[in-house]
């Protein structure tokens, strides 16, 4: 096994309609009213915006490691949710690149950003998550 980096994030309701997650000094307002795509990120959002980071975040990185010249990248990322369970069953993504590069080059950027991705591997191969309840008022 490789070098463990932790995360961690904090995440807090402001009122009906948003919460504000925070790292040190950056924060991402959320939008965390049931239905109401108006008020900003939905949660589902923003797992489909955390792989598009990672996707980026590694095409940068491993297109300078394979001396690529990238000159802009966007990716669109279509999540498709069910109800019962609620849960994104499928995610397609899109990414469009502006490169001289030949075209097998940036197939293997592409494969290798999915490959070493903490958030891609982590929806490709599923994680463990466990949790615990501390209400308030009993401390």
């Amino acid at each position: 096994m490789g070098n463990i980096l932790k995360y961690s994030v904090k995440v807090e309701r402001v009122d009906n309609n948003n919460s504000i997650a925070t790292r040190g000094n950056f924060e991402i307002v959320l939008g965390t009213k049931q239905g109401d795509s108006s008020v900003g990120f939905n949660a589902a959002e923003t797992l489909l915006s955390a792989f598009g980071a990672c996707l980026i975040t590694n095409i940068n990185s491993l297109s300078k490691k394979m001396r690529l010249k990238i000159e802009d990248v966007m990716i669109k990322i279509k999540g498709i949710r069910t109800d019962d369970p609620p849960m994104l069953k499928e995610i397609n993504y899109e990414i469009s690149i502006s490169t001289n590069e030949e075209r097998k080059h940036i197939e293997k950027l592409i494969a290798l950003s999915l490959k070493y991705g903490t958030v891609t591997n982590t929806l490709l191969n599923g994680t463990h998550i466990s949790g615990k309840l501390r209400l308030k008022k009993e401390e």
